[in-house]
C-alpha cells in the first residue's frame, strides 16, 4: 500500500497512566512538545492535567509509570480503479 495515493497510513499513540481509567484514560496522546527541552516537564504535566489527570499524582511521580503504545490505520481516500 507505499505510495498509494488512495490510502493515507496514520499512527495514533495512545497513553493509560496509573488509575487512569478513573479519569477517561486511555486517550489519544496527542502532546505536542515546544521543542524547549527546560519546560518540556512543564508541558507534559499541563496536558496530562488538560486531558484529566490529577496533579496530585503527577507530583507522585505517576507519570513516569505510564503505558504508551501506538496503532496504524489505514483510511482509504476513494476507490481505486487498479
Amino acid at each position: 500500500m507505499a505510495n498509494n495515493p488512495d490510502h493515507i497510513e496514520m499512527v495514533t499513540t495512545y497513553v493509560d497512566p496509573p488509575s487512569g481509567w478513573q479519569f477517561g484514560f486511555p486517550k489519544v496522546y496527542d502532546f505536542k512538545p515546544s521543542g524547549n527541552k527546560e519546560a518540556f516537564e512543564q508541558e507534559q504535566t499541563e496536558w496530562f492535567v488538560t486531558n484529566g489527570y490529577p496533579l496530585e499524582m503527577i507530583k507522585q511521580g505517576m507519570l513516569k509509570y505510564c503505558r504508551y503504545w501506538s496503532k496504524e490505520t489505514n483510511i482509504n481516500l476513494g476507490n481505486s480503479d487498479a
